[in-house]
């Protein structure tokens, strides 16, 4: 399992587009650099990827995205593991790669209805 989750809200079709937030908490990620560090390879990874999440939700789905990603896993667990600097962006990329892959797949799915009973 990664180390980011996200949440994710379908907005109507007069609003469509995407949207995307990122958060780190302090409680998973006490030092600011470590928190600005993480932050910049979410939104690069968003940067990336934010593209092809909107060509998809302009022929998939005809609605808006709105989107929140946050450090799911605490920071000091990520470093007792993988210990070097280079190990751990390179997971943080990873990780935050995998998520956008599954966004991606949850946005050719298109909004869930819930069934009426």
């Amino acid at each position: 399992m990664g180390v980011f989750s996200v949440s994710a809200r379908w907005i109507p079709e007069a609003t469509s587009g995407l949207r995307i937030g990122v958060t780190v908490g302090k409680r998973n990620c006490p030092r600011s650099i470590d928190r600005a560090l993480i932050k910049r390879i979410l939104k690069e990874a968003a940067r990336h990827r934010a593209p092809q999440l909107q060509a998809l939700l302009a022929t998939h789905a005809p609605h808006g995205l709105d989107l929140s990603l946050r450090l799911r896993t605490p920071y000091k667990a990520i470093v007792a593991e993988l210990g070097a600097m280079p190990a751990i962006r390179q997971r943080l990329r990873r990780d935050a790669d995998a998520l956008f892959d599954r966004l991606e797949r949850q946005v050719r799915r298109g909004p869930q209805r819930k069934a009426q009973s």
